[in-house]
């Protein structure tokens, strides 16, 4: 945590839990919620990211610069009781994800823990290779797929409860049990970026608490160039 608030202090942001902070794309809906996530788990509550990003806020007719921002960062500072504090174990790593997907999925089965892919199907499915060098192809066992891409609109806004809580229910993932029965739900891409995005649709439209959401931060990137023996990945090539 340290490094990313000395970060955000050298390009200007006050390390005040109390500021409220917006966060957008350039491209409508990308990488951030990847950032609102990690300022979340770094102590900021009140951090907003806004749908379709900067191509949304210009079809409005809203005002835009086209000049950098000057930077007020000064010296960092002391770490004092009012520094934002962090919320712990929100980044998993292989091992702790292996643990969960020892679990089989099963329809009447309860289980501690959900691992969520948010990659596109084909690439889920190992149908497509990764577009990383050296990497298998498929998915993390006994893991869901929500490809990012299916909780957006064309225009990077999020869809409705309803149809959010129908890719979750799709896969066995009911939002309700998740809070009520406070299941952990490990959400994964390629990179960790993207992830964020379904995450950010659980917890937009379930208020689900953000203790319980994770992300593997490894990712696909991680896992699939490990070794078989002990990180397998499973394929679908029939679907």
């Amino acid at each position: 945590q340290d490094s990313f608030l000395n970060y955000l202090e050298k390009i200007g942001i006050e390390l005040d839990p109390g500021k409220n902070i917006v966060v957008y794309d350039t491209i409508g809906m990308f990488s951030s919620p990847r950032l609102w996530y990690m300022l979340k788990v770094s102590g900021f509550p009140n951090v907003a990211v806004l749908e379709g990003g900067l191509p949304a806020w210009k079809a409005e007719g809203l005002e835009v610069e086209v000049k950098m921002p000057s930077n007020t960062a000064g010296k960092l500072s002391p770490r004092g009781p009012t520094c934002p504090k962090a919320l712990p174990n929100q980044f998993v790593d292989k091992d702790e994800v292996r643990k969960a997907s020892l679990v089989e999925l099963k329809p009447d089965l309860r289980r501690p823990s959900y691992i969520v892919d948010a990659r596109g199907a084909s690439r889920f499915d190992g149908i497509t290779p990764e577009p990383r060098e050296g990497l298998r192809s498929g998915h993390i066992p006994n893991s869901v797929n929500v490809p990012f891409s299916t909780v957006l609109n064309e225009k990077g806004f999020i869809l409705s409860k309803n149809e959010v809580l129908q890719k979750f229910e799709q896969v066995g993932i009911d939002p309700e049990t998740v809070k009520l029965q406070k299941q952990s739900v490990i959400f994964s891409c390629g990179s960790g970026v993207t992830a964020c995005i379904p995450l950010l649709a659980l917890v937009h439209h379930f208020d689900v608490d953000l203790s319980l959401c994770k992300v593997y931060d490894g990712a696909f990137a991680e896992w699939g160039g490990l070794d078989e023996k002990n990180y397998p990945v499973k394929q679908n090539p029939g679907e």
